[in-house]
């Protein structure tokens, strides 16, 4: 797919996810995650959205893209809470948007997002190798 066929996110789409994360985590008893999610730095959102459509050093493919969206929302920490969870939903919602879906079970894509990406810092291309094992094309649409 050639980057301009790519559907990137907007800032409206990540205050949507923003959004569908409050709604889930008061679907759960879980202290923690009580109350809104605020955005500490917009920003710092803006510049992830357009690294991720223009990349730094490269220009990014989807999986560069997605990778960019995964890794620098959950690890930045720019919400006050629901960083990991907002990331995982992100990057989801890009890549349905694209045609593909994670093909992983949410409990194994919430460990791999927290060990991996965040606790031990995982680098880009090997986000985006995981990324590419675990996803598979959507149905098209008639």
């Amino acid at each position: 797919m050639a980057c301009k066929d790519i559907i990137y996110l907007t800032f409206s789409d990540i205050l949507a996810v923003i959004k569908e994360v409050e709604r889930l985590d008061a679907l759960l008893p879980v202290p923690d995650l009580d109350g809104p999610i605020a955005i500490i730095r917009p920003d710092a959102i803006v510049s992830i959205l357009d690294k991720a459509r223009n990349g730094i050093v490269f220009v990014p493919d989807l999986f560069d893209s997605a990778t960019i969206y995964l890794r620098d929302i959950s690890r930045e920490h720019y919400l006050t809470n629901g960083n990991k969870r907002t990331a995982l939903l992100s990057t989801s919602l890009f890549l349905n948007n694209n045609g593909l879906a994670l093909d992983v079970k949410e409990p194994e894509a919430a460990e791999f997002v927290q060990m991996e990406v965040v606790v031990n810092n995982m680098e880009h291309d090997d986000v985006k190798e995981w990324i590419k094992k675990h996803v598979k094309n959507l149905p098209k649409k008639s």
